[in-house]
């Protein structure tokens, strides 16, 4: 049974995770096409502005965990969304691409995930936290989702200015939200751990690796897909919305039976969707600038293989620690989640202003490739070792 206090504060997390990872999503599938206005802007600059966000998070994010143990987790949050309110301001109010990138690094150093899932784990009992976590990461995968329909739904009407507006409503409601909870710092908290033993500790570095490379494919992605529809398929960001949905929903045919199948055999799953992805993004490659229909195709099968892998991952990394250390285990896999953002954003860009659209295609399909035979060279897929 869930008691009140769990069924609270669970939906109140919940709320702000989603509101947090919408706001810090929606700019993906626009900002390329918005930002290119922008005073001062060059390619390089605009993949800067997307990735520089997952920095300034990869940064933040053990400090703010480590701090929410010594100062209690409500302080901390708030401190975390506050900056994000003031990063985000600045970024709707500017035409500037430099003050863009200035707010995009106040967003992301109000790096509170970490925080929030230690909040979640306070709040619930042990016995119904793994229910609560999976509550919490559909979310985070809605809120993936929605950002595609709802970043050009509502850039369509207000343009990048206005999708920032919204963010900062959001904002202000999490912060109304958080300030519902009490403020309890750990007692007798000390620093009892070594941070660079889970680093490299060799159970759990190769899940670090896959999300940081999975990341890093994503973000320059998206450098590159909202220009390749405007400028070589002429599709205006107005039919953004529905040519987005209409992918996502698509995409649900290859990770719905996949993460069925993953409980049976969860190597064999994260073998197929590593190898779905690499292919996809070989065929967007060879045909970006051609065969629309194929592009498509391929985004379908994208998506869908990048959604079971977000999800397969960090259910994987979870059952190699124990209690003790899962706090902060997840902190430092979020920073290299937030790094690979930061990665994509800075080599997408540098690609693009250098090489144009065919640079960051062939980029995203030689590093898949990679991936995957190093993967596979090793008997394992991403997190899972096979031991022998």
């Amino acid at each position: 049974m869930f008691t009140s206090v769990e069924k609270k504060s669970v939906i109140l997390i919940t709320l702000i995770y989603f509101f947090r990872m919408l706001g810090a999503f929606m700019i993906f599938p626009v900002l390329s096409v918005f930002a290119d206005s922008y005073n001062m802007s060059t390619p390089f600059l605009i993949g800067l502005t997307l990735g520089i966000y997952g920095l300034t998070n990869a940064i933040m994010q053990i400090p703010f965990g480590l701090l929410s143990d010594f100062f209690g987790r409500k302080n901390i949050i708030l401190i975390g969304l506050t900056i994000f309110l003031l990063g985000s301001f600045i970024c709707a109010i500017t035409d500037n691409i430099y003050y863009l990138i200035i707010g995009r690094a106040l967003q992301g150093a109000g790096a509170i995930s970490g925080a929030l899932m230690a909040l979640l784990s306070d709040s619930t009992s042990e016995n119904n936290r793994t229910i609560f976590m999976a509550i919490v990461g559909i979310s985070i995968g809605t809120a993936f989702f929605s950002s595609f329909i709802i970043g050009p739904l509502l850039s369509k009407y207000f343009e990048l200015s206005g999708l920032f507006i919204f963010i900062i409503l959001l904002t202000m409601l999490s912060i109304f939200l958080m300030l519902s909870f009490k403020n309890t710092p750990a007692k007798n908290a000390q620093f009892n751990f070594s941070i660079m033993n889970l680093v490299f500790d060799k159970r759990l570095k190769p899940h670090y690796i896959d999300i940081l490379v999975l990341h890093t494919v994503l973000t320059s992605l998206f450098i590159a897909i909202p220009v390749m529809m405007t400028d070589v398929y002429l599709i205006s960001v107005s039919e953004f919305p529905q040519l987005y949905s209409s992918i996502f929903i698509l995409s649900l045919i290859i990770t719905l039976p996949l993460l069925g199948y993953d409980r049976k055999n969860p190597v064999l799953v994260k073998n197929i969707s590593l190898i779905i992805l690499s292919f996809s993004l070989i065929f967007s490659f060879q045909f970006y600038n051609t065969n629309l229909f194929i592009i498509m195709i391929a985004l379908i099968f994208y998506i869908g293989s990048f959604s079971v892998l977000e999800a397969s991952i960090p259910s994987s990394l979870s059952k190699q620690t124990n209690q003790e250390t899962r706090g902060l285990t997840m902190s430092i896999y979020t920073s290299f989640q937030f790094f690979g953002t930061f990665l994509g954003g800075f080599i997408g860009g540098y690609l693009y202003d250098v090489y144009g659209l065919s640079g960051i295609f062939f980029f995203t399909a030689v590093i898949s490739v990679m991936w995957v035979l190093i993967c596979l060279s090793r008997n394992f897929i991403g997190a899972d070792i096979v031991s022998k």
